[in-house]
């Protein structure tokens, strides 16, 4: 019951998430204007850059949460544990924004194309946001030990709350005070702010302890470096492979054509935001089992997230890629971003949909403590396609990067999975191979394709709507019925008497 209650929460999080940026976005971009839109892309790809100054103490966090719940008496160990962290983020958040400060004037003039904004007012925006991602960071981390107690009923509850003001916030700001991208930073420091507090404040009520009772410990430290320390590699590769196409058009596009992309990485980035939680929920019980050695409950705990991640994801990856443009224009009211930016989102939703996929066996790798698989993929991942990204952005600008996402992908995918499987769960590669990918997979993509072909081509934003809902419906439905265990369900739902 708990496993699922956190499961619906953070998918409850999640998609009121992205709600929430594909409303405000076309928000945003009608009173902000291209340029000042592609700022706030920047905003988002800087957030992911800084990521890896994490080093892994999220991640840690959660998963020793999760393991000292098990343990009796480990409340003494997660109120030091805590302590311990967040002294740390204290002076990480600090160099953050003092880092951000310093080289925002050579950003806004080198390095970004704005052709409406000042490089003045490009400089004050960054540091405003240097400040607001400083305050973003450890709020990130107090939700990180929340995930690892199992309270992601409240975990997103105050994400969801923290979204909307945000966004409402921003857009009162923007149609009633000024719309200008400096008042726009501004209002994100105010509700990062409030953010972080609230999310530091509760995480400390729910270890039932008081803060002054705990210390910053340095045993903590030497006993969790190892997982952290390889955390934090595995976090800045991670950050080199899924930011460095955004670096990259930073630099070669101009801030109206960065901010098209980073509408098509919204759309695309779907299926991704989606498996994340999914694979976060079940994280907790992952490590519980590994740690008290149920290995074959884990598997099939392991194999029930895998499936519904796939019954998740695999529908709507391939309804946006079969509509993509029709998508863009039902969304931001432009057929000229959608002639932009379409192709682009078509790659780039494949590419995050393979991605999306791994999510499953990278949170059960985590739970067993190994990492070295994810790290020497990622380096061999960024030796290959770092010159392959550039060389196609030069060509195909924005779609240039969109190709070489895909074909890292569908490259690293096959020998992930099949090393994956064989390191820690021997014998189960086939078992996901066909009844984890492959059956939810070829049903979703025939019907989707299939309504791609026979349903007419929208005329409105209605029937753009319309016309994805039903393919996406009918494709959630084949998959679902292509995996025994769901069904089952539908089989047994349908004979239950009324």
């Amino acid at each position: 019951m708990m496993l699922r209650n956190n499961v619906l929460a953070n998918l409850a999080g999640r998609v009121w998430g992205l709600v929430s940026v594909y409303f405000f976005a076309p928000i945003y971009l009608h009173y902000l204007g291209p340029d000042a839109y592609g700022l706030v892309g920047f905003y988002s790809t800087l957030l992911g850059v800084i990521a890896f100054t994490d080093i892994g103490l999220t991640a840690t966090l959660s998963r020793e949460m999760a393991r000292l719940s098990t343990v009796p008496g480990g409340e003494s160990g997660k109120q030091n544990l805590l302590r311990t962290y967040e002294i740390i983020y204290l002076f990480l958040s600090i160099f953050i924004f003092l880092a951000v400060f310093t080289v925002s004037p050579w950003i806004a003039r080198y390095w970004l194309k704005a052709t409406v904004i000042s490089v003045s007012d490009v400089t004050v925006a960054l540091r405003w946001m240097g400040l607001a991602i400083a305050l973003q960071m450890p709020a990130g981390l107090f939700l990180g030990g929340l995930m690892g107690l199992q309270m992601q009923v409240f975990s997103n509850m105050l994400q969801i709350v923290w979204g909307m003001f945000r966004g409402f916030g921003a857009v009162a700001l923007l149609q009633f005070v000024s719309n200008d991208i400096v008042m726009f930073s501004v209002s994100q420091v105010a509700c990062n702010l409030a953010y972080c507090l609230l999310a530091r404040g509760y995480l400390w009520k729910s270890i039932k302890v008081t803060p002054n009772i705990a210390r910053f410990d340095l045993q903590t430290l030497r006993s969790t470096w190892k997982y952290a320390s390889g955390m934090a590699l595995a976090t800045l590769l991670s950050v080199v492979l899924t930011q460095e196409d955004k670096v990259i058009l930073s630099k070669l596009e101009s801030l109206s054509n960065f901010g098209y992309y980073s509408l098509a990485g919204s759309l695309a980035a779907i299926p991704l935001s989606l498996a994340g939680p999914i694979g976060s929920a079940f994280f907790p019980q992952l490590t519980s089992l590994h740690s008290l050695g149920k290995l074959d409950e884990l598997k099939k705990i392991y194999h029930r997230g895998c499936q519904l991640i796939s019954v998740a994801i695999f529908p709507l990856v391939v309804v946006i890629a079969f509509f993509s443009r029709p998508l863009i224009v039902a969304w931001t009211g432009s057929p000229e971003i959608a002639s932009v930016a379409g192709t682009a989102t078509t790659l780039l939703v494949i590419g995050q949909g393979l991605q999306a996929v791994t999510v499953m066996p990278y949170y059960t790798l985590l739970s067993f403590g190994k990492l070295r698989l994810n790290i020497a993929l990622s380096i061999a991942s960024i030796v290959i396609i770092t010159p392959v990204l550039y060389f196609l952005i030069l060509l195909r600008g924005m779609e240039g990067a969109g190709i070489s996402w895909l074909l890292m992908n569908l490259a690293t995918l096959p020998f992930y999975m099949y090393i994956m499987h064989r390191t820690i769960l021997p014998g189960e590669f086939k078992i996901w191979l066909v009844l984890d990918f492959l059956r939810p997979l070829v049903p979703a993509l025939l019907v989707a394709g299939a309504c791609n072909f026979l349903l007419p081509s929208p005329v409105s934003r209605f029937d753009t709507i319309a016309f994805a809902g039903i393919a996406w419906l009918s494709a959630t439905i084949a998959s679902c019925l292509a995996i025994p265990d769901y069904r089952l369900k539908i089989f047994r739902f349908k004979r239950r008497p009324r």
